[in-house]
Order: structure tokens, then sequence, then C-alpha cells
């Protein structure tokens, strides 16, 4: 970075914090306009980040009271200011990363999700401009033409079956995958990055927690939909849908993810994990022909 922002060096300046090194972080997309570094100072580090979404800029700047409020953790906002058109914060460093043995149902993190969905549903929290989980018409085509013309019956099945995971129940994350957690000093897990944020079906931010492409035999799925919806049994609302309908729902989701990622990213993939990815998703979209 050749310079900070002006409004965000007068930040650390009037708070005499001394930065000492300025890194940039892998989760950033500059080919999207996205750019998220990590400010190092004698005694802590923050996080600055460009929200091209404003949605993103609006959880911090407007909502961060609701997910505090519900317990649900995300960094801490320090500054946030808008300069030459951009949208900047700076957020709480969270220095661990979520451990690998935690990534296939982890109670603590379904858990959050969980106070995610059920406390939106009764509360006037409002997503500007939510982003939108739809499976239309160019999403088809894009992955019709990456993949063998022998699996285009298998899309088109899942594409009709999936379409209640679109229903728009509660504010989901939209990208709850892995290595969007990290873990405070203390261990309190913690969620972060909500460009993708808006409203939808529970099963996309559940599918989305798994690595890979799940589980060939459907367990984890079935672990997670048990786990979720075991935290509604306490709840005054009812949750519409069984665990086996919540599994074939985490399935479907997972599918539809994966999907959206090759439509989204192929161009930018090199060769060989765009190949890697491909035999993937053909192995699993075998599975449900």
């Amino acid at each position: 970075m050749k310079s900070l922002p002006v409004l965000v060096e007068s930040f650390f300046n009037n708070n005499d914090v001394i930065i000492n090194s300025i890194d940039g972080l892998s989760g950033a997309n500059p080919e999207r306009g996205v750019f998220s570094y990590r400010i190092n100072s004698i005694n802590k580090s923050y996080i600055l980040k460009n929200c091209t979404q404003k949605r993103e800029f609006d959880i911090y700047t407007q909502h961060a009271s609701f997910f505090k409020n519900n317990n649900i953790n995300i960094p801490e906002i320090y500054f946030f200011c808008e300069e030459d058109g951009e949208n900047w914060i700076i957020i709480e460093h969270i220095p661990h990363p979520f451990p690998k043995n935690r990534w296939k149902a982890d109670t603590e993190q379904i858990f959050q999700l969980y106070k995610l969905h059920s406390k939106s549903l009764n509360s006037d929290i409002k997503i500007n401009d939510p982003y939108q989980f739809i499976w239309d018409e160019e999403l088809t085509e894009r992955v019709q033409y990456l993949l063998p013309i022998e699996l285009n019956a298998t899309i088109s099945h899942i594409k009709e079956q999936s379409q209640v995971i679109f229903t728009q129940f509660c504010i989901i994350s939209g990208d709850s995958n892995p290595t969007n957690w990290g873990v405070r000093d203390n261990g309190i897990l913690v969620s972060f990055d909500f460009e993708r944020i808006g409203y939808g079906n529970p099963a996309i931010d559940l599918a989305i927690t798994m690595p890979g492409f799940g589980s060939e035999d459907g367990s984890l799925e079935y672990e997670i939909a048990k786990k979720y919806i075991s935290y509604w049994r306490n709840n005054t609302i009812t949750f519409p849908f069984s665990v086996d309908q919540l599994t074939k729902q985490i399935k479907m989701a997972k599918v539809w993810s994966a999907l959206d990622y090759l439509a989204n990213n192929y161009k930018t993939m090199n060769q060989q994990n765009l190949a890697s990815f491909l035999q993937q998703l053909m192995n699993r979209l075998k599975v449900h022909s």
C-alpha cells in the first residue's frame, strides 16, 4: 500500500498509534477492488479494509449493536470513513485462524449461525441492498459450458429441486466458509467478511461451513442439520424443516454454492486449480445423477 487514506492516517495519528508495518491480506480480491491490510503497531494490530459493498460497511457502522446485543461475535469496529468514493473500516484483528480440526460441524460455529438466523427474525435490522441468492439461467448456462454435456440433465434436476434454499427465511451471512472465522486470544470464535450478507435459507450458511464438497455419504450434512435444529427446540419460533429436510437442503446448497463459485471465478483461476475443482465437482454431481 503506497499510502493510507488521509482520514485513516489521521485516526492513527490522533490515537498515538505508531505503525511499524502494513501487510496485505490473502483474503482480499484486488481484481474486484477489494483491499484488506493488517496494520501493525508496537502493541496492537488492526485490520483496514475498503468495503466495496455498502452492505458490509453497514454491518459495522449501523448494525454492530444488533450483533453485540445478541452475542453474535464479529470484529469490533474502531473507525470508519468515506474518502474519495470508498468506504473504509478499521476493525479488530482476530489473531488466530479457525483451527482445521474444527472445520466439520463445529458446535460453536453452528450456534453462532443459529443466533444470527433466529435473532434476525423478530428484530428491526434491515440489510440495504442485500446479496441476492439465486440460481438463474445465466448461472446454468455458464456451468453447462464448463462441464460435460452428460451432466446437463443432472444440473437441471438439482436446480428444480433446490428452489427451497432460496426462500428468504432470515438474514444469512452468505459466506460462512471456514476461512472467514477466527479465534480471539480468549478462545472466542468470531466471524467476519459480510460482502454477501442477505436474506435466505439457513441451509446456505450451513453448507458453506463445510470444506470441500461435503461428505460423500451425507453424514456430515446430517450432523450439521441435527445440531442446528437442536437449538431451535427452545425457541418460540418453530423452525419449518425437519432434520432430514434440512440435510437434503444443505446438500443442494453445497452444490449450488460450488456452481456459483465456479461461474463467478473460473476466469481468474489458474488451470491446475480449475481442473482440480472441475473434477471434484463432476464427481459430486455424479452422486446426484
